[in-house]
């Protein structure tokens, strides 16, 4: 019998989840959409996003006995948080680490109400996003196809060589290619489910196909990296599940067809193991669009405050300290060393491998693939972060999936306390053996 503490949580838990995505996805409804500014104190994000923070506040505490186990299980995140905001005393932009805090505490609780109800209708949860993607992709080809001068970058801001590169709903391509990787992500999930109906497989095909094409007009590189990463996830999956042979065998023969691969490469166009032919192939230059002197930047930035770190005002100290008036480093790993130092790195390296271990246990007790393709979107995140600052960010869709993924791998499996109980240890043990015994004897 549920009680009102175990009533399993509806759609609409869902709904702030969904609130921050459109907010995070869209932004021509920004009042400034357009001028390069930062939309951050807009009107529509206060609005918007303090909305969806505040329904799924008073979602959780309605939650909250249903909650209270993983949030005791993700104390690593919560001493991030709570370093986070203790940094606003040596930043330069103390409000500025407080907004950034409240987005994170905001962005996990509108990821944990999204939990509650995808751990009990995980199809679902999937098929919200794909219908979501879906109708964004479209949404995004008809609107760069309508206004091309707003559709694509501005070249006079960006460069010309910029003006070719699909920006659609968002504020910048990149920022695009991110949503492709989930649109990607998302669809794959579809053709992994083998009890799918012909529908679903239908929508998630179409879905993959438009964010394939968008992804094309966006010319991210990194995100073209992580979507190949993801259909070879996928591809391996399929590989390993239908294959009708050893273990032992999938994989030498996995090794070997790579091994033929590369060495035929090698034989017919060894110049392109170049690095220089590489990047040349791609458009990039030999400082990968200047992301390596920037990150030379982020080293000589961390050096001078190696242990606690600039703080977690978005690099504004930072930023000031050396005149730049770029947002971010181009690689999570270093962005996040510049503004949490190894302190904020350690507990994020903690986070990791909670996650890792959770992972585990919970795929030797029950194989589950929605937790695989989970834990697929947290190595995602870790590729896309050494090209990208989306580690620990505010309003970033990267970071906010992998909360979700966080949260959702470490939820405590329901019977485990049960089965654990169960197992005799210390006395208990010995007077079960002795009844046994006596049993016997008997």
């Amino acid at each position: 019998m549920q009680t009102k503490h175990t009533k399993e949580a509806g759609v609409w838990h869902v709904v702030p989840l969904l609130i921050v995505i459109f907010l995070i996805t869209v932004n021509v409804i920004q009042p400034e959409y357009g001028t390069g500014h930062v939309q951050e104190y807009s009107t529509v994000n206060q609005v918007g996003l303090g909305s969806a923070y505040l329904v799924a506040f008073i979602l959780v505490l309605f939650k909250f006995f249903q909650l209270k186990g993983v949030l005791l299980r993700a104390w690593p995140y919560g001493l991030l948080l709570l370093f986070i905001l203790s940094s606003s005393l040596w930043s330069l932009y103390p409000q500025k680490v407080v907004i950034s805090f409240v987005h994170q505490v905001g962005m996990s609780l509108s990821v944990l109400c999204a939990v509650l109800y995808a751990k009990n209708n995980p199809d679902k949860f999937i098929k919200i996003l794909v219908s979501y993607f879906l109708l964004y992709m479209m949404l995004t080809i008809v609107y760069v196809l309508k206004n091309p001068a707003l559709g694509h970058m501005d070249g006079g801001y960006w460069g010309a060589s910029q003006a070719a590169r699909w920006k659609g709903l968002t504020g910048h391509a990149n920022s695009l290619g991110q949503v492709t990787i989930l649109g990607v992500w998302c669809s794959l999930y579809g053709f992994l489910r083998k009890d799918a109906d012909m529908f679903w497989r239908m929508g998630s095909l179409i879905c993959l196909l438009l964010s394939l094409y968008v992804l094309y007009k966006t010319d991210s590189i990194t995100s073209l990296v992580i979507c190949l990463f993801l259909i070879g996830m996928f591809i391996f999956y399929i590989f390993n599940t239908r294959l009708a042979a050893t273990s032992v065998f999938k994989y030498i023969l996995f090794i070997l067809l790579t091994i033929i691969c590369f060495a035929s490469l090698y034989i017919l166009a060894p110049e392109a193991f170049s690095l220089n032919y590489l990047l040349e192939k791609v458009g990039r230059s030999k400082t990968m669009t200047g992301r390596t002197e920037l990150w030379e930047l982020g080293f000589k930035g961390f050096q001078q405050k190696p242990f606690l770190g600039w703080s977690f005002d978005a690099l504004r100290s930072f930023l000031k300290q050396y005149n730049l008036g770029y947002g971010q480093l181009h690689n999570g790993y270093i962005d996040l060393l510049v503004r949490g130092g190894l302190v904020g790195v350690i507990l994020y390296v903690v986070i990791l491998f909670q996650v890792l271990i959770a992972y585990t246990h919970r795929q030797v007790r029950k194989f589950d693939i929605f937790v695989v393709w989970f834990f697929v979107w947290v190595l995602a995140t870790l590729i896309y972060a050494l090209s990208e600052g989306v580690l620990v960010r505010s309003n970033n869709l990267m970071w906010l999936l992998f909360l979700f993924s966080y949260y959702y791998i470490i939820f405590p499996v329901p019977g485990n306390k049960k089965i654990m109980s169960h197992k005799p240890v210390g006395k208990n043990l010995l007077l079960q053996k002795n009844r046994t015994h006596q049993a016997n004897r008997c």
